[in-house]
C-alpha cells in the first residue's frame, strides 16, 4: 500500500504538469494561433443591435454609437478614446464575437474583453491594445488569474506570431478616469 498513489484531483495535477512543461520551454516554444476556418477575421461591419438604453455617438469607432448611460464609465471611455490623438480607432467589444478562450480545470471557457483600440506607437508603428476595464477585477468566479494568464501568455503571443494582424498587447484599467494617462504610459513603454 505504500506504493499506491491516488490522485484525488487529477485535473489540477495535469494542469500543473502542463504549465510546468510550458514554462520550462517558454524560451524555445513558439505559440501559433489556429484561426476559425470559416471566419478567420472578425469585423464591425455586421454589428447592429437595437437598444432602448442611452447611447453616446462616437468619432473614432467603427460603430457609430456606444451604449453608455450619462456619466457612466462607458461614456467616459468613449469620450477619452475619441479625444486622444494617438488613438487611430477603437471599438467597444459588444456584439462582435471577439472572445479569448481559457481553461479552468477541464472546462473550456471564454471571456469578452472590454475594448479593442488601435494606437500609434512612439516611434510611429501601430499596436492593437486589448483594454480590459472591468472583467478581471469584477470576476467573482475566481477565474481572473486564469483569464489574465491565458491572454498574456497564450493569446497575445499567438496573435503576434501570426504577423498578419499587427502587434497586440494588453492594458488593464482599474480606474476609468486614468484611461488617457495609462494609454500614454503604455505607448511610451512600447
Amino acid at each position: 500500500q505504500k506504493r499506491l498513489v491516488m490522485l484525488w484531483d487529477y485535473k489540477a495535477v495535469l494542469n500543473s504538469i502542463m504549465e510546468g512543461v510550458h514554462q520550462a520551454n517558454a524560451d524555445q516554444e513558439i505559440i501559433s494561433a489556429v484561426l476559425n476556418y470559416y471566419n478567420p477575421e472578425g469585423s464591425t461591419a455586421h454589428v447592429y443591435r437595437p437598444t432602448n438604453k442611452d447611447v453616446w455617438p462616437t468619432k473614432k469607432s467603427h460603430v457609430n454609437f456606444v451604449i453608455a448611460e450619462e456619466n457612466s464609465w462607458q461614456q467616459i471611455a468613449a469620450m477619452t478614446l475619441d479625444s486622444m490623438p494617438n488613438v487611430i480607432c477603437w471599438v467597444k467589444n459588444t456584439y462582435l464575437g471577439f472572445r479569448i478562450p481559457y481553461t479552468v480545470g477541464d472546462e473550456n471557457k471564454e471571456y469578452q474583453p472590454t475594448f479593442i483600440v488601435k494606437v500609434k506607437k512612439k516611434e510611429g508603428g501601430i499596436i492593437n491594445l486589448i483594454i480590459e476595464c472591468q472583467d478581471f477585477d469584477a470576476d467573482n468566479s475566481g477565474n481572473k488569474d486564469a483569464k489574465r494568464h491565458y491572454l498574456k501568455d497564450y493569446w497575445i503571443p499567438a496573435a503576434n506570431n501570426l504577423k498578419i494582424y499587427g502587434q497586440w498587447d494588453l492594458l488593464e484599467i482599474r480606474d476609468i478616469d486614468q484611461l488617457e494617462k495609462l494609454i500614454n504610459e503604455k505607448i511610451k513603454q512600447l
